[in-house]
């Protein structure tokens, strides 16, 4: 014998939620703008801002509707991806450079002037 179903569970799938044509063209646009931004954010220090921005606008593409798939949702996959190598690339110039600077302009570097 099989065992009643819960109230407020159905054995049918649940509808697809249908996604309005702004929500559609929002999330487009964030698709593009964090892959732009995101090619911005490989430039060292100063792209620091342009690859935070580009994550932020990956984490707007997303939808919550089973029934529409973002088709730039490849855009945003290689924007996180990129952003977050501008990130590494940032944080190195920041810790790394420094130090290569300074111990350039300290002496050690020989050449003659005289």
């Amino acid at each position: 014998m099989l065992a009643p179903i819960p109230e407020g569970h159905s054995k049918e799938p649940p509808v697809p939620v249908a996604v309005d044509p702004g929500t559609k063209l929002r999330v487009l646009q964030n698709s593009r703008l964090s892959l732009v931004s995101s090619f911005f954010g490989l430039l060292p220090v100063v792209g620091l801002p342009f690859a935070i921005h580009a994550l932020i606008l990956a984490r707007r593409a997303r939808v919550n509707a089973d029934s529409w798939s973002n088709p730039g949702r490849y855009h945003v996959k290689a924007a996180r991806v990129i952003s977050w190598l501008g990130l590494f690339i940032s944080l190195i110039s920041i810790c790394v450079l420094p130090r290569i600077g300074s111990s350039l302009t300290e002496g050690g570097g020989g050449g003659g002037g005289g």
